[in-house]
This record gives structure tokens, sequence and C-alpha cells, in this order.
């Protein structure tokens, strides 16, 4: 479960709020903090308004893994008690905090809100709670600290409403969860560049066959900026109306790229672009890697990628490249044929599911070139790497270059990646699945959103870049992923 405010989100109508204050810090000194029981490297980020990295580079060799009870960790200077009183007089405090004494029910949300605290401001004055149980015990003593009061009047006030399904038992609802927390994990990271103050409202979504008129209320009660979700198309219409009457709102769909609106609803974001778009996209880094490739498309009943084929195809033509079709039903003799006697043939099926990717595999491992002097390869889907253990195995030594064509990707065992895996056990005492990869992703959307993409980044940073005149915006970020028999993986990128 998440920690501090984070993990109420389990109440799918609970408004989740923290403040990202940006503290006037000065330039060198710093104060000791001796870690009590149960604190953590992200607890003490809060407690003292500093962020994880700062205190890391304070402390080298520091981790949220190693972080143990007893340890003295030093504070930078601004995020003292004395730093704060001296540099922000904005913020300020009662010295002696009160105590309130848990009654029967009570959660530590009811009692924020009713001390007018944030989640995190409470949890951070008791940093002994065990932040991994959502019910507190009777009985419990809780300090009760004066809640941080923001005195410029122009301080800028963020909100985000979030309408996922968060408590949905299933692959993709565990998706929404960690792509929500690595969203978390950004805002935290960006409140050094950041001011004012930052209201997230997390709203479950009900399955893609029910209604979710019945959360237009909690929408509009939480007046947000920015509305992230839904997941399911199903459910865009009714997003859809309610955005195209408040202008001031934009509407970011994180997963689905089936919202032909964006091309003339200029408040929409879709981090994952329209698939003919992804398409062209995708021939552009064709064309510029693969200089003179024959390209043959091979067409599956139903194929689910026609749109995304339908770009490539328009582009690479538009280009001067070769290419050819395989109709439905196409054997391994016919892709056999199709090969050239020289330079690099490249198959594309237009379907992504399980199935085709097994097939073609076994194909292209069939596949020959009768002189030696040429190539062949496979294009395939970012859903492939996926897929089910099987099909993730066979791209670890495929018979020869697989290129996955990928809108985000990043590398677990980079060095940023790895330190994004640690961060993340670290807030929420869980390892992210999949190598963190939708975790990654929520972080890195919630930088190029908010424009704070100097440093922070985990992998393939989004750009948004406006599909049409008078149209939203889309990520027009792509990236190969290369598969090689040698067990080597490669990115490939546009280069300017």
């Amino acid at each position: 479960m998440m920690k501090s405010c984070f993990r109420n989100l389990l109440n799918p109508l609970i408004p989740l709020s923290f403040a990202l204050a940006t503290l006037a810090l000065p330039a060198h000194g710093q104060s000791s903090h001796q870690v009590a029981p149960g604190e953590t490297l992200y607890s003490l980020s809060r407690r003292y308004g500093v962020s994880m990295d700062r205190i890391r580079a304070a402390n080298p060799g520091l981790t949220a893994e190693n972080l143990k009870a007893g340890m003295q960790v030093n504070i930078p200077a601004a995020a003292s008690a004395a730093g704060r009183q001296q540099t922000t007089p904005d913020v300020q405090r009662k010295p002696s905090p009160r105590t309130h004494v848990v009654k029967r029910k009570e959660t530590l949300y009811g009692i924020a809100r009713q001390y007018g605290l944030t989640l995190d401001e409470l949890v951070a004055a008791n940093p002994s709670l065990d932040t991994t149980k959502t019910k507190l015990k009777k009985g419990t003593e809780l300090n009760i600290p004066e809640p941080r009061k923001l005195a410029h009047a122009a301080a800028k006030v963020r909100r985000m409403t979030v309408v996922l399904p968060l408590l949905e038992q299933t692959t993709a609802g565990r998706r929404c969860i960690e792509f929500y927390r690595g969203m978390l994990m950004a805002i935290d990271q960006m409140r050094d560049e950041m001011k004012g103050e930052f209201i997230i409202t997390t709203l479950n979504e009900p399955a893609s066959a029910a209604s979710m008129a019945h959360l237009k209320e909690q929408v509009e009660q939480s007046a947000p900026d920015v509305v992230v979700g839904p997941l399911y198309p199903s459910h865009f219409e009714t997003m859809r109306g309610w955005v195209a009457t408040n202008d001031k709102t934009e509407w970011f769909i994180p997963f689905s790229s089936k919202y032909p609106s964006v091309v003339s609803q200029p408040q929409t974001i879709l981090l994952n672009a329209p698939d003919e778009y992804k398409g062209q996209k995708a021939a552009e880094l064709f064309v510029q890697h693969f200089h003179r490739a024959r390209f043959v498309l091979l067409h599956e009943q139903g194929g689910d990628e026609v749109l995304f084929t339908s770009g490539l195809r328009n582009y690479l033509v538009a280009a001067g490249m070769e290419v050819l079709d395989l109709p439905v039903g196409y054997t391994l003799a016919d892709m056999q044929k199709a090969v050239a006697a020289k330079g690099l043939t490249l198959f594309v099926p237009d379907a992504s599911s399980t199935a085709v990717a097994n097939k073609v595999l076994d194909h292209i491992a069939q596949v020959g070139v009768a002189d030696g002097k040429g190539r062949v390869a496979l294009a395939g889907y970012a859903s492939w790497y996926d897929a089910d253990h099987g099909v993730r195995q066979r791209l670890t030594r495929p018979a020869s270059d697989v290129y996955l064509c990928m809108p985000y990707f990043h590398d677990a065992g980079s060095p940023r990646g790895s330190r994004f895996t640690t961060d993340y056990f670290g807030w929420f005492r869980q390892s992210a699945a999949e190598g963190g990869q939708y975790a990654a992703m929520g972080h890195d959307a919630m930088l190029a959103l908010y424009g704070q993409t100097q440093r922070h980044d985990i992998g393939t940073l989004p750009v948004f870049s406006r599909i049409a005149e008078g149209g939203g915006r889309v990520n027009s970020t792509f990236v190969l992923l290369q598969f090689t028999p040698q067990g080597t993986i490669q990115q490939i990128s546009l280069t300017n």
C-alpha cells in the first residue's frame, strides 16, 4: 500500500492534498537528525520540506533502503526549523504541537481534515506511525502541528483530479496504481521548482461497461486544472462533455490512443498518440535508420494495428522507400519470396496480439537469405514487451533482430532506472512490476506536463506537440527498442 496520505486513495472518493512550497534556501549549512524507528527517507523529506535527492546529496551513500533507526542524517539548513523561520517568514507554526487521542473508527484523513492539515503534515509530525496500516488503533496519541499557511496571495494553487480504476484487482488496475504512484513521486521531486499548493483528488473509475455519470458531481466539485484519466474509452464521451464546458481544464488521457476528437479539442493531451500518428513517427525512425530497406507489411485477420501500419506505409512511400504487402493468410513461403536479395527486409505485422507475435517470431526464425548478402528483421509492438513470459523470453535472443515500436521506454538496469526502483520501494515498501515501466511512465508524464524536465526524467521523456491547428497535444516522442540475436538491447531514437 501507499505511504502517508497517498495510501488513502483506497477510498475512491477521498481527496488527497498536499502543499508543495518552494523554500528560499541559503547557500550552505545544515543540521543533523537522528532517525527514529519507523522513519523513512520520504518521511524525513516531507518533515523538513526538502527533496529526497537533496538529503541524499548531503549524505553520500544514503539510500531509502539503508536508512536505519539511530543513524545521524545531515539535513540541508534550509530544511531545518531555524532555516524555515529565517528564510520563509510566510510559513509559520506554533512552537508546541497539540495532541489528539484516536477514537474508534477514526482515520488519518479524517483527523487531518479536522485540524486543517494535509495528510503529509500529520504523518510527518508522527514519524513512529506504521504507515503500512490503513486503520488507526483506538487510544493512539497523535501530535497535531499547526497547518502550513502560505502568506503570498498570488501563490498558485494547482488542482488535479485523477479518474482511474485504482481499486480494480486486475492487471490494468495494478498498472494504473503504479502509474499514479509514479505521478506522486514526480510531483514530490518537482517541489523545489514549483511554488504554491498542489491538490490532488482521486476518484475510482468504474468498470468499462458501467456508467461514470455518478462521478460528474465529484469532478465538478474538485474544480481541476487537469483531469487525468479515465482508462476506458467507453467513458471518454462522459469526460469529453464535461471538459467541453470547462475551457480552462486540460484533459490528460494516459493510456488509450483511441480518441479521434484530439484533432479538434485543444484541451486534450494524449500520452499514447493516435495509431496513425505513431506510424508516421515510426516511419521517420525507419527512414533515418534503414536507408535502403524493403518493408513488408503482414496483414492479419482483424488486425488491431491497421491504422499504425497505414500511417507507416503512407510516410514510407512518400519518402521513396520500397513497400510490399502480404495479404491475410500469407505463408512462410510467401515471406521467403518477399525477402530482398540484398540489404535489409523488415517485416511488420498489422496486429499486436500474443498469437501473432509468436507466429511471426516462428516464421522469421525460418526465413533465410539465399545468397547471404541480405538480412531480415521484424518490427513489433510495445505490448510484446509487456506480454506473457513466453514472448518476453523469445525476445531475449531472437533468431533475427526485432525492433519494438515504443512511445515510451525506461531501462530499469540503467543508473537512473536503478535509482528510481530504489526510491519506489522506499516510498511504498513494494517493488514495481514489469521493471517499473508504468510507474516510470507516470513519473515522466508529470515532468513533461508541468515543464519540469531539467534533471529528473527516468526514461524517454514525453514531448507534447499540437497535432493540428486548433487540436490537442500528443506525445511525439518515439523509440525503437532493438533486440539482437547476441542478447543485447539498444534504444534507437530520432536524431536532429
